[in-house]
């Protein structure tokens, strides 16, 4: 009996978040539901990148193909899907970086997010990265501030493409959050809220906003849209999606009325 069974048949309680990798999903496609029964609620696998040139660098043994199908899979188990992007490679250009973003729609996660390389001086890519080492100030190797100057890029320009790159997935995401179940739905959209109000994509808006530059339209329409379906929410028993089939999916899925939605999303 496996670990999966003894906390299904124990009926444990609990709701796990899960990292691992593509190859265990695809060898455990065929019990994903077991996953789902036993409380494995979100899976994390790392894509890491979108061309096989750059998996072999990073030793994935892993194709490209494998990766859109272990997402599916996880989709397809009612099961919240997280993946990333490593972005910032010294041949990245604003081009490779849009071509990593549609990729990235493509495989359909329900989060992606787009990290900047950071190569400590013992990692095995060290010695290839090296050259292009921007700092040595080690605070900054935190996957979010660029610490490599790509060849054809300013770490200012790879800045700002990593910021468009996280929103421009989110945004696209939104925009089809009909397409998810409803537990994914409301899930979503409290990750949505934390990523545009206390994340650091909300410190690149105000940043904007203090050089007097606009709020773009796209994004106070995307705001608009994260407070109505808040809003609904909290109106006299609204609910995302209204109906005795939503509500039993609701309560399938350990959700009862006025319970908050579960949000252990790793937001930066």
């Amino acid at each position: 009996m496996s670990i999966l069974d003894l906390m299904i048949e124990r009926k444990v309680g609990v709701k796990l978040l899960m990292e691992t990798r593509v190859d265990d999903i695809l060898r455990d496609a065929d019990i994903m539901d077991k996953y789902r029964e036993a409380g494995v609620e979100h899976i994390y696998v790392g894509v890491e990148a979108g061309d096989q040139a750059t998996l072999d660098l990073f030793n994935k043994n892993t194709k490209v193909e494998q990766s859109k199908r272990a997402i599916d899979i996880i989709n397809a188990a009612d099961i919240v899907s997280e993946t990333s992007f490593v972005l910032g490679m010294p041949d990245d250009t604003p081009e490779s970086i849009a071509a990593t973003i549609e990729l990235a729609k493509h495989y359909n996660p329900d989060m992606a997010f787009f990290l900047a390389i950071a190569p400590w001086p013992y990692a095995e890519l060290y010695p290839e990265l090296e050259p292009y080492v921007a700092t040595k100030d080690y605070r900054k190797y935190n996957l979010v501030e660029p610490v490599i100057k790509p060849k054809n890029m300013t770490v200012k320009e790879l800045e700002r493409q990593l910021g468009r790159a996280a929103q421009d997935f989110f945004m696209d995401k939104f925009r089809r959050l009909h397409e998810l179940t409803p537990w994914k739905r409301k899930f979503m959209v409290s990750v949505l809220d934390i990523l545009i109000n206390n994340s650091y994509l909300a410190g690149e808006m105000r940043g904007a906003m203090k050089e007097g530059k606009e709020m773009p339209a796209e994004v106070r329409a995307l705001l608009a849209q994260v407070k109505h379906y808040q809003q609904a929410e909290a109106g006299s028993g609204a609910r995302l999606g209204t109906g005795t089939g939503t509500e039993s999916a609701e309560r399938e899925h350990g959700q009862e009325h006025g319970q908050e939605p579960r949000n252990f999303a790793p937001i930066p």
